[in-house]
């Protein structure tokens, strides 16, 4: 094996290592479902039900905080989960 197939194995090894670190952390964030997809009932959708709650807060305003909350918790879901595509596309086109 010659040090530039080395190197390349390396990396794959590196990448597909960090890929999966970032897809357990998606999931452990509630990104991913069991399956690896998106839930439709994500984090973002769980969370901002909370601020409506009665026993909570009820009126306009929640509802308008907690549409804000899920808009953001989306967003960055997305990102996490965009990030590890990336990452892992990189992984398989590095692999030997």
């Amino acid at each position: 094996m010659s040090d530039d197939d080395k190197q390349k194995q390396k990396d794959y090894e590196k990448l597909t290592k960090l890929s999966n670190y970032i897809y357990q952390e998606c999931k452990s964030l509630g990104f991913y479902d069991g399956d690896g997809n998106t839930p439709s009932k994500g984090p973002a959708r769980a969370i901002s039900e909370k601020i409506c709650d009665d026993n909570v807060w009820s009126a306009t305003a929640a509802d308008d905080q907690a549409a804000i909350l899920q808009m953001d918790i989306s967003d960055l879901g997305k990102r996490f989960t965009d990030l590890h595509q990336a990452v892992k596309s990189q992984a398989a086109a590095k692999k030997p």
